[in-house]
């Protein structure tokens, strides 16, 4: 059965401090990330705003786990918290292995996606996934806040 899982992390110091360390460090992410979630067959998206990380991955548990696994020894962020894990019919974002949004770039296209998101949360009422992914594709639907392709 498929699987989604959404977490959220806080990018390192070097990189949070440095903007040179943070393309780099995100180029790293795609290159690396692109490759290992193909071979694992894991689907999703990194959006990266504000100092944090939030991920959507979807694919198969045994997977996840790994992928998890390697995510949570990662030194490029801290304070891993997995917001939801639930089971999915089918994937939302099935055509990205992993593609990276940098939401700062034009942040009033967050602000009412994500402030809803985030009082969903602070209210209690948690958004099932493809709630999730629903608001997640609005967002990334704007060219301009995709991260530099990166041939893998």
């Amino acid at each position: 059965m498929l699987n989604f899982v959404m977490y959220v992390s806080d990018v390192c110091a070097p990189m949070a401090q440095d903007n040179e360390q943070m393309v780099q460090g995100l180029i790293d992410i795609e290159r690396t990330a692109k490759q290992r979630n193909r071979h694992l067959n894991i689907t999703g998206v990194l959006l990266v705003d504000g100092g944090h990380f939030i991920q959507l991955l979807e694919g198969y548990r045994e997977d996840l786990d790994t992928l998890l696994a390697s995510i949570s020894r990662d030194a490029r962020h801290t304070n891993v918290s997995i917001l939801m894990d639930e089971p999915i019919s089918k994937r939302a974002f099935g055509e990205w292995n992993m593609d990276i949004f940098t939401l700062d770039v034009k942040p009033e296209l967050k602000s009412e996606d994500l402030h809803r998101f985030r009082d969903c949360y602070l209210a209690n009422e948690k958004p099932n996934a493809l709630e999730v992914a629903n608001w997640v594709r609005r967002l990334i639907k704007h060219p301009e806040i995709r991260f530099g392709e990166v041939s893998a």
